[in-house]
Formats: structure tokens, sequence, C-alpha cells
């Protein structure tokens, strides 16, 4: 069974801060070099500045978008083994699978958890640990045929 990540709409947004880098380093280029003399320098060069931060930030979003997309693969449930970005791993190597909550306290109600986030944590023996979150993949999907598959090799195993 495989199980492919989520974008929802991440390569929109890195295509769109490519298009908004190259136009701002663009912009800033044309802006320096334009042949201006007194306060009209002075205000190119400082938009010519706004535009480099500009298309900084664009590229820098489109750079950790991207990077983050190469580093959420699909997640392979095999009759023996599970494979995640993490590595593969053997079902007898497991030591548990469960869905965990991340997320910080309020400071209002300490009792009360804001901003979190659904984990599916996968441990071995080993201590190694495969983290994979909602926000990219089916956690609960996974998990239930992780178990399923888990069980058929137990049965076969017996």
């Amino acid at each position: 069974m495989r199980f492919e990540p989520m974008q929802d709409g991440s390569n929109i947004s890195m295509w769109i801060g490519i298009l908004v880098g190259i136009a701002g380093i663009g912009l800033c280029a044309w802006l320096f070099l334009k042949k201006e003399d007194g306060l009209n320098r002075q205000r190119n060069i400082i938009l010519a500045m706004l535009f480099f931060f500009v298309s900084m930030i664009a590229l820098g979003t489109s750079f950790f978008t991207f990077w983050t997309q190469q580093k959420t693969g699909p997640v392979i449930i095999y009759a023996n083994a599970v494979e995640t970005t993490f590595g593969k791993t053997r079902f007898q190597d497991l030591k548990n699978a469960s869905i965990t909550v991340a997320g910080s306290k309020s400071l209002v109600n300490p009792n009360q958890q804001r901003n979190s986030t659904r984990l599916l944590l996968i441990e071995e023996h080993d201590g190694k640990a495969h983290v994979l979150s909602e926000d990219n993949y089916k956690i609960e999907a996974i998990l239930n045929k992780l178990r399923g598959a888990v069980r058929e090799f137990e049965a076969a195993k017996q």
C-alpha cells in the first residue's frame, strides 16, 4: 500500500515565489542602473534595495518550500516492512506506532493547547523515530493500514 504526501498548493507558492523573486531582481537591477541625478537617484537606490529584499524573501520561501517537498516522500507499507523518507523498517524492528499531538501551551490557560498538529510516530526498538505530520499525510489511514499489515504479518509468522 502506497500513501503519497498531500502537497496542498505548495507547488503554486513555490512558483509564485520564484516569479516574484526574478521580477524583484529585474526591477532592482533596472532601478540601480537607471541614470538619474540628485533625489531621484537616492529614491531609485532605496527602491532597488526594497525590491532586493522582497526578492530575497520570495526566493527563500521558494527554496524552503522545495526543500520541504523533497523531505516528504511516499509512505509504502509492504507485507513485512514500512518505508518512509526516514528509511525502511521491518515489522519485527517496530516498537510502537501511535498518533500524538504536538503544540504549544496557551499563555492564558496552560491546560489548553494552541497551534496543535497531530503526528504519526512510528518508533523502532533502537530508538529511531519516523514522524509524519497530518499536514502532509493522511495519518489515520496510514496507521490503520500499518496495524492491519502488522497483524497479518504476526498471524503468518505463527
